[in-house]
């Protein structure tokens, strides 16, 4: 397929997909990877689609945050997808289990401080696959398409989505149940109170990127883009690609 009707097809099925509720990590992982084998990085629509997928996983995040899924926003934010364990005398790596300790998969009954001994020995841990978010933020800020301000403004939603885990965590709150138990044991004014401090992100830019996307490929204008413009804040909630 060319490269441009890819990029149309991705924006296509990454609209559908959000609108639809069924955004996961591993969707967006295959979008992304789809993004990166078929474009170029010299083409802009290449950072516009990953700037979309970006905010499909911020605005993700923030939902699992806003309903006390833990587990499932620390797979986006910090918990790398992959992790390969490399064992002395072993021709292939072991993939450390995601939500499991190093200790529990790979110890076979020594105490804890024999294990580690044999595991600094024998043992080499590599992240073959980096957390979503970090690793789409860090492409962004080093590819000189996209503005610092959007960067920056990705790092202020960052800490909005840390701070609603630890607002809610403050209070006991560890899982969809304790929240909605939470809730239904308040008073109004402190419904309100755990409402100020729940993420709600604005889908403004996700919506906005998409439409640029259509009108990049709809105008025909990919001659005339410029390294740097890219991603450019047109309103308070858009970008524009020119």
């Amino acid at each position: 397929m060319h490269s441009h009707s890819e990029a149309r097809a991705i924006n296509n099925e990454l609209h559908h997909l959000f609108m639809s509720g069924h955004v996961c990590e591993s969707r967006l992982n295959k979008y992304k990877a789809r993004v990166e084998n078929c474009l170029s990085s010299f083409e802009p629509a290449y950072w516009l689609l990953l700037a979309r997928i970006n905010e499909a996983a911020l605005l993700t995040a923030a939902d699992y945050a806003d309903n006390a899924e833990f587990t499932a926003v620390g797979d986006l934010l910090v918990n790398p997808g992959k992790i390969n364990v490399h064992l002395r005398g072993k021709s292939q790596p072991v993939v450390k289990k995601r939500h499991g300790r190093l200790s529990d998969q790979f110890n076979t009954g020594q105490c804890k401080r024999d294990f580690m001994k044999w595991f600094s020995r024998n043992a080499v841990v590599q992240q073959a696959q980096p957390p979503l978010l970090p690793d789409l933020i860090e492409k962004l800020y080093s590819s000189g398409f996209v503005l610092n301000a959007y960067i920056d403004a990705c790092h202020v939603r960052l800490r909005q989505i840390t701070d609603t885990m630890n607002f809610l965590i403050s209070w006991g709150i560890w899982d969809f149940e304790g929240l909605a138990n939470k809730r239904a044991n308040s008073d109004p004014s402190t419904l309100q109170f755990i409402e100020d401090h729940m993420c709600r992100f604005d889908t403004g830019w996700f919506i906005q990127l998409g439409m640029d996307i259509a009108d990049f490929y709809l105008q025909k204008q990919s001659s005339g883009l410029q390294k740097g413009a890219v991603a450019g804040l047109k309103t308070e909630t858009g970008f524009v690609p020119y």
